[in-house]
């Protein structure tokens, strides 16, 4: 405390100690650490996700996704954070949601169409599923990560459509080795 005390206002040291308290089980001393910097709406992304853990481990989670929500209108990067989230914490509408929003200002980002396929598997969304799928394909034919992805997604499908297996013929096509 006294080291912080001397650095004050300073962001990295203050996400050192707040990491320290939630390792040390302390999520209400992490939290008042971080709030100094929530208040000038100064955290980058390390330290909104070190926020959005302490909350959660401090039993107050709707704190961190209200304080994400309002940044990730300004913040492309906290919008991919918080949809990430919130798939992670089995909030997949929620989730959709952010990643349609994010896409709408970042058309054909690999990332935000990473996400979204992911998160039409989980709904078991066939229609959004292909179509995630085929705008990733088009949009980059290249990506190998990406094209894995979309084959695990279009292979978790229960009674495909024809769509569904044209697009597996096209990523066998596109890369027979990696699947």
């Amino acid at each position: 405390q006294h080291i912080l005390a001397l650095v004050k206002g300073m962001q990295a040291p203050s996400l050192t100690v707040a990491r320290a308290e939630l390792s040390n089980d302390r999520p209400r001393q992490a939290l008042e650490l971080l709030g100094e910097f929530l208040a000038g709406e100064e955290l980058d992304h390390d330290g909104i996700e070190l926020f959005l853990t302490a909350t959660e481990a401090y039993g107050k989670e709707e704190w961190g996704l209200g304080l994400a929500l309002g940044l990730a209108q300004r913040d492309d990067r906290v919008h991919l954070l918080l949809a990430r989230t919130l798939l992670s914490r089995s909030y997949p509408k929620e989730a959709r949601e952010l990643y349609e929003q994010f896409l709408e200002r970042n058309v054909d980002d690999a990332e935000g169409l990473a996400g979204l396929i992911e998160t039409f598997a989980i709904l078991k969304n066939q229609p959004g599923l292909l179509n995630a799928v085929e705008t990733a394909l088009r949009a980059h034919p290249d990506d190998s990560a990406l094209r894995s992805l979309c084959a695990a997604a279009l292979a978790a499908v229960k009674s495909p459509q024809a769509k569904a297996l044209e697009l597996v013929e096209q990523l066998v096509e596109l890369s027979p080795l990696e699947l």
